[in-house]
């Protein structure tokens, strides 16, 4: 996908002059991130520009995992299965 900015000032180099970003797994918020930019035409910088990055939460899918049980024939047996939720607040 391309580099991670590491530094400041760091030359963007990509063909189609984007910057892309790429938040923490279940990341979220508003004013999540900010970053300020400059761009030259090979004569002038432009001013600063601030971005903010807002990011909106989505619903996971729960996980439930694949689980084993033994009972003996003829006898009940209770079985309580385990998921998780990253959602969840509870």
């Amino acid at each position: 996908m391309g580099s991670q900015i590491a530094s400041v000032p760091t030359l963007v180099t990509d063909s189609l002059y984007r910057v892309i970003f790429v938040p923490e797994p279940n990341g979220n918020g508003s004013n999540y991130t900010h970053f300020r930019f400059i761009v030259n035409d090979d004569t002038f910088d432009s001013s600063e520009s601030d971005v903010t990055v807002h990011i909106a939460a989505v619903n996971d899918a729960p996980v439930a995992p694949n689980e084993t049980f033994m009972t003996n024939e003829s006898e009940p047996a209770t079985i309580l299965v385990g998921a998780t939720d990253i959602d969840s607040t509870e």
